[in-house]
Parts: structure tokens; sequence; C-alpha cells
């Protein structure tokens, strides 16, 4: 199963646990008038947040992602807004002293909310 397959089978777990999605609207704001929240490979993060965990495997970005998301689902009830469906990076750590010792580190991102108020009529 490639990193794309497993992470597409997150995302489909997560909303049958939900039960209902949709695309959201690009931007800060979900259309209730909610902030969108961004939830990453360990938990719920915050703009300007250092990220909560960095992973050394795909496999294991994507559990630590999966765990965060249904954490907050089960918090949570309505429809799910995707702003921003999980994307997995790859970053190089490097050492501020120089060592020529670099990592490898993974993590994935997303921005959604689960909200059961309604979509805010936009006056013409």
């Amino acid at each position: 199963m490639t990193n794309d397959d497993k992470l597409n089978a997150a995302v489909a777990q997560l909303e049958e646990f939900v039960g209902s999605s949709k695309e959201g609207i690009a931007a800060q704001w979900a259309d209730t008038g909610e902030r969108y929240v961004s939830i990453v490979s360990g938990g719920q993060m915050e703009e300007g947040e250092v990220v909560p965990a960095f992973a050394t495997s795909p496999s294991v970005a994507i559990e630590l992602w999966l765990d965060a998301a249904m954490k907050y689902a089960k918090t949570r009830s309505g429809v799910l807004h995707w702003r921003s469906k999980p994307k997995l990076t790859e970053s190089k750590l490097f050492w501020a002293d120089g060592l020529d010792d670099s990592k490898t580190v993974y993590v994935v991102f997303s921005r959604f909310l689960i909200s059961d108020k309604p979509v805010l009529e936009v006056a013409a």
C-alpha cells in the first residue's frame, strides 16, 4: 500500500466516523462562521505554533494525524467541512552546529471543521 493509499484510507475512516463531509470555502472561516482548525500529526495546532510532532516515517505521520483527527472528531458533531484535505510533507532537519547529520521527518497537515451549525446565508 502506498503512502497516498494509506492517507486516503485514513481520510475515509474520519469521513465515515463523522458521517457527512463537504468541501469548505477557501478562507480562514468556514461558511458556518466558525474558524477552521489545523490538525497535524500529533495534535491540533494554532497559527504560528510549532508542529507538535515530527515522525520518522510516513506511516507514523499518517497514524499520528488520524489519532489527532479522531480525537477532535469525537468531541464534535455535524458536518466535516474540509478547508485543506490532509497532505503528507517531508522535510530535512539540520543541526545548528553544522554537523552533516540531517534527519528526514514527516508531518501530515490538514485544516477542517466539524460543525452542526447551519451555513450562513449571504445577503445579496
